[in-house]
């Protein structure tokens, strides 16, 4: 396909692995059903696990730019990608989501409509166990206040955006978190100024599948280091103490889990980290949890 011809690129990051080979299928027939215009896919095939059968049907699309990087990493796939578009407008789906019909054709309307609006998002379902949940709940409330409202519910996800290329360059993507990436890029969109537009309309199913990236410990650790980068970037005061409030709700969250392990001296770690930081005084009376049984555990 001619990139002259086309509006937009979508970057679809796989693993191109067996397993997924379905999936795969059906996100790339879902971005052709997104748009009425003509849609450049850029596949970026990331790590060891691939199929060589996914990648040969993954080159054979005359609508597929087939790219591999050996290491495996889905931010990094991000990076690669965003390297080859060269169309006005680009966006990204996991292998495993789908959009919905006019998916692309609903955002490109705004971001074609507004040229001082650099980003579009939308809401959509999430998919578990076949039954389809509204994924946002607070969708109106980006348009109010984008960066206080990234705190109430993170609005930027693997399948419910478009960007405008000029001003979301390939420097965003640097600098990048292993997990919670779509969290940090939208905290450097806010901070950069950029003006970001909601819609309520349902345009992705995203899939929640238990062996998800997002449920995994690795995931759910990563929030106090990029918490230390957000704070180092010095943003306005109100966010600050958002970023403070969401950790002391992570270091509550890893005490309860060490205390019922029974590591009683790092619980008490992470109890104290979380009371010392914004509001985290709502988990003083914690405290009894890990001290009484400790004095008892002594005391017999």
């Amino acid at each position: 396909m001619e990139i002259n011809n086309s509006k937009i690129t979508v970057i679809i990051p796989t693993t191109a692995e067996w397993k997924r080979f379905d999936a795969i299928k059906r996100a790339v027939e879902s971005i052709r059903k997104s748009s009425d215009e003509k849609v450049l896919i850029i596949a970026s095939v990331n790590g060891s696990k691939f199929h060589l059968e996914v990648c040969e049907w993954l080159k054979a699309q005359p609508d597929v730019i087939y790219i591999y990087n050996d290491i495996g990493s889905a931010p990094l796939a991000h990076i690669r990608g965003r390297e080859l578009v060269k169309t006005p407008y680009f966006s990204f789906l996991d292998d495993d989501d789908e959009y919905l019909k006019h998916a692309l054709d609903i955002r490109l309307k705004i971001l074609e409509e507004n040229q001082n609006v650099s980003l579009v998002v939308t809401n959509g379902y999430s998919v578990t166990k076949n039954v389809q949940n509204i994924h946002y709940k607070n969708m109106c409330n980006v348009n109010e206040d984008q960066f206080y409202a990234l705190y109430q519910e993170n609005w930027l996800h693997n399948c419910n955006h478009l960007f405008r290329t000029a001003d979301i360059k390939i420097e965003f993507f640097k600098n990048y978190v292993q997990y919670l990436e779509w969290t940090w890029l939208a905290f450097k969109i806010c901070i950069a100024g950029l003006k970001v537009v909601a819609m309520d309309e349902k345009t992705f199913l995203y899939y929640d599948t238990e062996d998800s990236l997002s449920k995994s410990d690795a995931y759910n650790g990563t929030f106090p280091k990029l918490a230390k980068k957000m704070l180092a970037m010095s943003p306005p005061k109100n966010i600050k103490s958002q970023i403070t409030y969401k950790l002391a709700e992570h270091f509550h969250f890893y005490s309860v889990q060490l205390l019922k392990s029974g590591n009683v001296t790092m619980s008490l770690k992470y109890h104290l980290k979380s009371i010392f930081q914004y509001r985290g005084f709502k988990y003083l009376l914690y405290t009894r949890y890990i001290i009484f049984p400790t004095l008892l555990k002594y005391a017999a």
